[in-house]
């Protein structure tokens, strides 16, 4: 027999947010809405973890009102089996203001039950607030809180700053630069690039598979094959039709099929014969498969297979493999249209790198721990540039740094035993707090990374070699500017 499932609102801020929500953010917002679902004579909510109550005996407050999300077929035994499930996902550690809050959690507890969402009203809060200029404000400071909020990068302005700003840090001026750091100062500046070229014959067999389960194949043959030639050739062309190939796959294929593509592409960005030709057009396909794969993927969606990220996260990696590539793919002026508006090709490298360090998926993060690399050789670059004098057309502001800082410090807190990934998500970190004014530095120590990074000194145990030095090296001399700064 259908059982009723039941929405209760509370406003969190007992009517305050209606009575100054338009003084303080020039917008009215009803409330500081909490919401717990009710079936089976329990309420479920989330917050310090999944918890269950007698309904109306919680302690949020006011209720506003009781929702009717309509009737399940499902069970009770099935549902709480379902809820005991969800413990180990929704965490009191997990728990974000901003992107996995208790209205997240009813969000998807209804589609489960009911095939619905909660009222968008409710679950757009976050972003309704975000859009203010106060809440833009004041996200860095959630943030450092909670960690990094992809819906607040979302809402996060793009910043142009002219070349005489202190904005802009000056590496010759900038106190930090008193401060010694060998190893720091010494990393290699290449970025890691996954050029390594998969077996052709392979990667396009199963890309073809794909495409002849959905009729796809015949009428492509001639593009693939060209698409082929074209990797494999010394003078590259990719042949007629490709764009629209691109286009017909992204949308036909599932998420699941489309690693074929995108190990294709992380190579052929690669010549330099033909990157200009991905990026050429307005919007970028490059920029905007890595947004759609990535930043512009709605919440509601499954994990993304492990496959597609990983190859998301290669080709990424592979955009900072040439000058042109990472101009393109680090600008504040390109955009990718999203119906929040348009997404600076800036944004969408750091969402995903974001979203890439904090994934459930240890090879995930092990691969974003490159990107992450490889974004701090391009800040460092791009800092000494300026220090020189020289013209850049995007510069480097705190706000963004803040972002990289938070994630890399939330990704260090993995218990890794792999040297190689410590390293590079340690070798980011310094040069990003090397480079940053006050307020990263004041993050990082908030975030207690200190403690964090010897924390994983201690698992790995002092190993021996070239990477344990410069390991240790790194972990000393960010030790060292954060003493500096606590002073």
């Amino acid at each position: 027999m259908p059982s009723t499932v039941q929405l209760l609102l509370y406003d969190l801020s007992a009517g305050m947010a209606r009575m100054l929500s338009q003084q303080l953010t020039g917008s009215l917002i009803e409330g500081i809405w909490h919401t717990s679902v009710v079936l089976y004579g329990r309420e479920v909510y989330f917050g310090q973890g999944i918890q269950i109550d007698h309904p109306g005996a919680t302690p949020h407050g006011h209720l506003v009102k009781t929702i009717d999300m309509g009737s399940t077929d499902i069970p009770e035994d099935v549902f709480w089996e379902y809820i005991e499930g969800l413990r180990g996902t929704w965490t009191a550690e997990k728990y974000h203001l901003f992107d996995n809050n208790c209205n997240s959690f009813t969000r998807e507890v209804c589609l489960f039950l009911v095939g619905k969402p909660i009222p968008s009203y409710i679950s757009d809060l976050p972003s309704e607030f975000l859009s203010t200029p106060f809440g833009r404000q004041i996200a860095p400071l959630i943030e450092g809180m909670f960690g990094p909020s992809r819906i607040a990068a979302e809402h996060r302005e793009p910043v142009e700053v002219p070349s005489h700003t202190p904005s802009i840090w000056q590496l010759t001026d900038h106190p930090h630069a008193k401060i010694r750091t060998p190893t720091i100062d010494g990393l290699p500046m290449d970025p890691i690039l996954f050029s390594q070229s998969s077996k052709l014959d392979a990667i396009f067999k199963k890309w073809v598979q794909f495409l002849t389960e959905k009729n796809m194949q015949a009428q492509n043959e001639g593009i693939l094959e060209g698409i082929k030639v074209a990797i494999e050739s010394s003078e590259p062309r990719l042949p007629s039709g490709w764009r629209e190939f691109l286009d017909t796959c992204l949308i036909n294929l599932p998420e699941s099929n489309l690693f074929p593509l995108l190990d294709v592409l992380r190579l052929l960005v690669l010549k330099r014969e033909i990157c200009a030709d991905l990026i050429r057009d307005s919007p970028s396909r490059i920029m905007s498969i890595l947004f759609l794969l990535g930043p512009g993927r709605s919440n509601a969606l499954p994990t993304l297979p492990s496959a597609t990220h990983l190859m998301i996260l290669r080709l990424a990696c592979n955009l900072f493999g040439s000058a042109s590539l990472i101009s393109h793919c680090l600008s504040l002026h390109l955009t990718v249209a999203a119906s929040s508006g348009p997404v600076p090709h800036r944004s969408i490298m750091t969402g995903l790198l974001i979203e890439s360090l904090l994934s459930k998926d240890t090879q995930v993060k092990r691969t974003a721990a490159s990107l992450a690399y490889n974004m701090s050789c391009q800040v460092w670059k791009l800092h000494t540039s300026h220090s020189k004098g020289q013209a850049e057309n995007d510069v480097i502001v705190e706000e963004w740094v803040s972002e990289l800082v938070a994630a890399v410090i939330k990704a260090l807190e993995e218990p890794w035993n792999d040297d190689e990934t410590v390293f590079r998500i340690l070798a980011a970190l310094g040069r990003f707090i090397k480079l940053s004014g006050d307020g990263v530095s004041n993050l990082a120590l908030v975030l207690d990374a200190t403690t964090i990074i010897r924390r994983q000194l201690n698992r790995l145990g002092g190993g021996v070699g070239e990477l344990a030095t410069r390991i240790q090296g790194v972990s000393e001399d960010i030790c060292r500017i954060l003493e500096f700064a606590r002073e």
